[in-house]
């Protein structure tokens, strides 16, 4: 099968999927929730209904996965886990700004720090990050804007190679 004829089929298949759900995909609905418990959020955040429809919620209107989050002010802990964010297969957006957020914390079977490789916007100004968080950033290939203004740290941060979009 010619690689035209493959990415034609995939098209399809995500165009299909898009035009059948009418309202965000369950592992994203539950990965929300779950963040819910985490972060001080808005009250529309109910299971069972449409999260592309709650406050702070984004999402892409073909696909119906969330493209952007905005969760800033409302963190309840000191470090966060990243993992919590890997189910946001499209998250293009993360928006964290003043959370006091001091370090990231993988969750137990996971190799590494790693953010969603999606993420093309990340906002983590305002908070307590020093220097020992730079290097969950190396795999922010696509990244276009990263703001840390008013953290911890010192010196530069070098973000290379090529984005896999």
């Amino acid at each position: 099968m010619s690689t035209n004829r493959l990415w034609v089929s995939f098209l399809i298949i995500v165009l299909v999927e898009g035009w059948l759900s009418e309202c965000c995909w369950d592992e994203e609905r539950d990965a929300l929730l779950h963040l819910k418990a985490q972060f001080y959020l808005p009250n529309d955040w109910v299971d069972g209904s449409d999260c592309c429809l709650w406050k702070n919620v984004e999402c892409n209107n073909t696909t119906r996965r969330v493209s952007k989050l905005t969760l800033s002010e409302s963190f309840e802990n000191r470090y966060l886990h990243l993992s919590d964010f890997h189910v946001f297969k499209a998250l293009e957006s993360l928006d964290l700004s003043y959370n006091n957020i001091a370090g990231f914390v993988q969750n137990k079977g996971n190799e590494r720090l790693s953010w969603p490789s999606s993420l093309e916007v990340l906002d983590l100004s305002y908070n307590s990050l020093g220097n020992d968080t730079v290097s969950s950033f190396s795999d922010l290939k696509c990244l276009k804007q990263l703001n840390l203004r008013s953290n911890k740290l010192e010196g530069s941060l070098n973000i290379s190679g090529e984005c896999d979009k």
